[in-house]
């Protein structure tokens, strides 16, 4: 054993000689965890020991593990050598960068298969939502406290010592004293509660499964159960909803639907969820939550949100949102906790298939009514296609090596490792087929449960279960290990079409092997069985019945992948949605809508075929084409000046009018409609439509009487275009001000924010940002960027507004909005609604001004692009647009195909040049 007066310089050393790296070594890893907490909510710390079972490779005299010197405090550091039961002191230090602590060994003495004892004072978090933190809610007027964790991805290590990385997988026996009045879950059953005195109790669990340190959660609280026992005679776990008093009424979407989706993905993947190792499944549902929920094996945590509904009164929107994200985190149980990702590199692995099964899964129940696996096109397809548009994209699996900081880490959590490769994965179902796709992941989860995995794995399942494509895992690589997509190309000389490719909105040569399925007017079949294999360097030929035949690529969007057409292809499928749009599929309908706006952007083809194309509206009923077009526009109308932005609104309007005046007068019952209605009124209202701010106005003036509208699909629309009217603002905000700090209803709250968003009285919204970053305000920190957020987007005034509150608060905001990159999300967001020059520069300087931030460093270059862009295509387009639609008596809607000249010309590099 070390004398004491010799530690502090043999500290120094060690810290000397530390080598500066992010990750852990692998020669000692942890066989087993006891865990044995101390926890009050209502303090500001908690009493730790941790007992770690070390596994050794090879001999050492020193072990590296992760605690947060921020967060941890130890106290001492036991060796007990299991051979001998002897007992030794270690000396250890921690370095603050990257949060490694080091434990020296006594003298002459090596590293075995010993155990560790630490103890340690934690420190409950109240600065963000990551590692274990402390949250509030009002009940009856009293402020009730509540200790939660979010571990994923590097946070464990703020609630105790641990190899705080996805590959050291070990079991967790966990413990945790609290006040009595408190409950305490984790992520198994309970296995014993005991009294420790008077006021304390001690609730013992049963060891985990093999598991990740980032999956390991605990609750402490006052929360209620949904039902009063776990069990069921028709279910084989434990399961329950858990959030606080006042929701008890609000879980029942999750109580209806869990049960199903839990029997559909256990058989869907030939695994019950019991076979995965743990009995218990809970939901709880958390009052302050950075994420929409996460997958802590056994114990899910969700924003309150995404889990509790609002009876009667909810939402066809809000009711999917439930039941995605419970797919999304149910389908985690198999792809993230039972079988693992290698390191963060490789996050899609985790969310990639998540995101795919929050579709394909959810859409299983009730019979598909809800069109969820359509909805994916929309949603997850589209808003793929616009993040790896950019020239700062990034690859879905990138090299091990280049992913390191925590910081680098959470910049894995995007839409490149959630939509990007969810789509991917989607395309891979269809290029294969839907059998041979599930017998592969059969095989993959079954053969690498408990284990951690890497890519190269699952395509080797892939390519067993299979005999056709040999060359499977070569056809996969550009997909997953280079960055951005193809635009694939149709020149056409009349009756034979030749197909080819280049990289989309970029000069880079990457080519892929693209799975072509398609549909002609001789043969309206768009099934999505593939037809050819376009090859690198290759094109493939496709001959036609005639020379007015047309055919229409990747049927169904079933391809990760953009269609551009020679111009007399374009004539003819515009000439045929004129005329018979139904004879087209409605996701390609919607496809030809985003393929053709989107590669107009890049100056590929003119802005009057896409406009052109989109005329066909005025007949369309479908609920993907309308809400394509609308993100279409919305793109157009940010970046003109006024003149231009009313006449396009002024021929949206007579595009939509016809579907607004065939508009029910009572509610539907049938969820697609529902959300149609609702998107056609928010659209209405947009471009100016009378009779729609007239139907805001009449609901908003009853709401204020009543507390209640008669429709809540249309509340946002109702309760933004009000606001935005509004004749006495600062009264308005007031009142919705404090019907938010009244609701009880999480769904109630997000949608005031989302519309207070909307006033258009500067001094409003200054107030209204200013709540975000104020710590006595009744809006949660996890709402802080959607307040951001609704007030940049919603209000004529807001981009100018949110950007002085960006550059005066910069520092306030990156403390009050952590979590899940929020600066990197509030810069992306600000960029992509900047045109003017002088706006861009002031995001710049800013973002230079903090480059000590690690996050304002990481986002300066795509922030850079965003805004090059958007002036790029300010000054090549919205002038032509402007002369065009000036130039058409009629607008938009009688232009010519044969004008797409005026503007393609003007297009002579724009994006693909940067």
């Amino acid at each position: 054993m070390l004398a004491k007066k010799v530690l502090p310089i043999f500290l120094v050393i060690v810290s000397a000689l530390a080598e500066k790296s992010y990750r852990l070594p692998t020669d000692v890893s942890p066989q087993h965890y006891t865990l044995d907490l101390v926890v009050d909510p209502d303090k500001d710390t908690f009493d730790g020991t941790a007992v770690i079972t070390l596994a050794v490779q090879r001999d050492a005299t020193k072990i590296q593990m992760h605690a947060s010197p921020k967060f941890i405090n130890i106290k001492s550091i036991t060796l007990r050598k299991k051979a001998s039961d002897k007992r030794y002191n270690c000396a250890y230090v921690i370095d603050d960068t990257t949060e490694i602590l080091n434990i020296v060994y006594p003298v002459d003495t090596v590293v075995q298969d010993d155990v560790l004892e630490i103890t340690y004072q934690g420190k409950l978090s109240t600065e963000d939502m990551d590692g274990f933190y402390r949250s509030s809610y009002t009940e009856n007027g009293k402020v009730k406290n509540l200790a939660a964790t979010q571990f994923e991805p590097v946070y464990a290590r703020r609630a105790f010592p641990c190899f705080d990385e996805p590959t050291f997988k070990a079991p967790f026996k966990v413990s945790i004293t609290h006040p009595k009045q408190y409950t305490a879950l984790s992520n198994t059953q309970v296995s014993k509660t005991s009294t420790v005195t008077d006021d304390m109790v001690k609730t013992q669990f049963e060891t985990t499964p093999k598991m990740s340190s980032y999956l390991v959660a605990f609750v402490v609280s006052e929360f209620v159960k949904a039902k009063d026992s776990d069990s069921s005679a028709s279910q084989d776990y434990k399961w329950n909803v858990f959030a606080r008093p006042s929701a008890k009424n609000s879980m029942n979407t999750a109580l209806k639907y869990t049960p199903q989706l839990v029997d559909l993905m256990g058989k869907w993947t030939g695994q019950k969820y019991t076979a995965l190792g743990n009995e218990q499944f809970y939901q709880v549902a958390i009052p302050d939550f950075a994420a929409g929920a996460m997958e802590n094996w056994g114990l899910i945590t969700y924003r309150e949100v995404d889990l509790l509904d609002e009876g009667k009164q909810t939402s066809a929107n809000s009711k999917q949102t439930i039941i995605q994200t419970i797919a999304h985190e149910l389908s985690h149980q198999w792809f993230g906790d039972s079988v693992t990702l290698d390191w963060w590199s490789d996050l899609w692995l985790n969310e990639g298939f998540a995101t795919y099964f929050q579709a394909h899964l959810a859409n299983l129940v009730e019979n598909g009514i809800m069109e969820l696996d359509k909805q994916f096109v929309t949603w997850v397809v589209h808003k793929a296609f616009q993040y790896d548009a950019l020239v700062t994209t990034t690859p879905i699996s990138n090299k091990a090596n280049e992913i390191n900081t925590p910081t680098e880490i959470n910049k894995k959590f995007d839409d490149i490792s959630y939509s990007k490769a969810g789509s991917v994965i989607r395309m891979i179902e269809h290029f294969l087929g839907k059998d041979v796709f599930q017998t592969a992941l059969k095989s993959y989860l079954a053969q690498n449960a408990k284990k951690n995995t890497s890519p190269d794995v699952l395509f080797k399942h892939f390519a067993a279960a299979q005999k056709k494509y040999k060359n499977f895992e070569e056809i996969m690589h550009n997909w997953f290990y280079e960055a951005g997509f193809p635009l694939v190309n149709v020149d056409w000389n009349e009756t034979t079409c030749v197909i080819s490719q280049e990289r989309f909105n970029s000069n880079a040569s990457t080519k892929w092997y693209i799975p072509i399925t398609y549909a002609t007017s001789e043969d309206l079949d768009f099934s999505t069985t593939t037809k050819a294999l376009l090859e690198p360097g290759k094109t493939v030929e496709i001959a036609l019945s005639n020379e007015t035949a047309w055919i229409i690529l990747n049927t169904q969007v079933n391809g990760f992948y953009r269609v551009n057409y020679a111009e007399g292809l374009w004539n003819y499928i515009i000439k045929h949605l004129k005329s018979k749009h139904e004879d087209i599929h409605v996701l390609n309908r919607a496809q030809l809508i985003d393929d053709v706006f989107n590669i107009a952007k890049i100056g590929k083809i003119g802005y009057s075929t896409a406009f052109e194309l989109s005329s066909y509206l005025t007949n369309e009923r479908g609920y993907y084409p309308w809400a394509t077009a609308f993100k279409a526009f919305s793109f157009i109308l940010g970046k003109v000046d006024k003149e231009t932005d009313d006449m396009i609104k002024e021929v949206l309007r007579g595009y939509i009018n016809s579907a607004f005046e065939k508009l029910p007068t009572e509610k539907s019952d049938k969820h697609m409609e529902r959300l149609r209605n609702a998107l056609i009124v928010q659209w209405a209202c947009e471009v100016g439509h009378e009779e729609c701010h007239k139907y805001v106005t009449e609901q908003f003036e009853a709401y204020k009487k009543t507390n209640s509208i008669d429709d809540y699909d249309k509340r946002v629309t109702v309760f933004c275009y009000a606001l935005k009217k509004s004749s006495n603002p600062k009264e308005d905000y007031e009142f919705m001000y404090n019907q938010f700090k009244k609701s009880s209803f999480s769904t109630e709250q997000g949608a005031i924010l989302q519309a207070l968003g909307c006033i258009g009285d500067v001094d409003v919204l200054e107030g209204y940002l200013n709540e975000t970053i104020d710590k006595n305000s009744a809006i949660r920190k996890q709402d802080a960027a959607t307040v951001f957020n609704a007030v940049l987007s919603n209000s004529d005034n807001g981009l100018e507004v949110a950007l002085k509150f960006f550059e005066s608060n910069f520092d306030d905001i990156a403390a009050m909005y952590k979590g899940l990159n929020a600066i990197t999300r509030l810069s992306i967001e600000l960029a992509s609604h900047i045109v003017e020059q002088e706006h861009g520069e002031r995001l710049v300087k800013i973002l230079d001004h903090h480059y000590d931030n690690e996050e304002a460093k990481l986002v300066t270059k795509q922030v850079h692009e965003l805004l090059q862009t958007n002036q790029e295509w300010s000054k090549t387009f919205a002038h032509q647009i402007k002369e065009l639609l000036t130039k058409s008596n009629s607008g938009v809607a009688t232009f010519s195909v044969n004008l797409a000249v005026v503007l393609l010309s003007c297009a002579t590099y724009l994006f693909m040049n940067h």
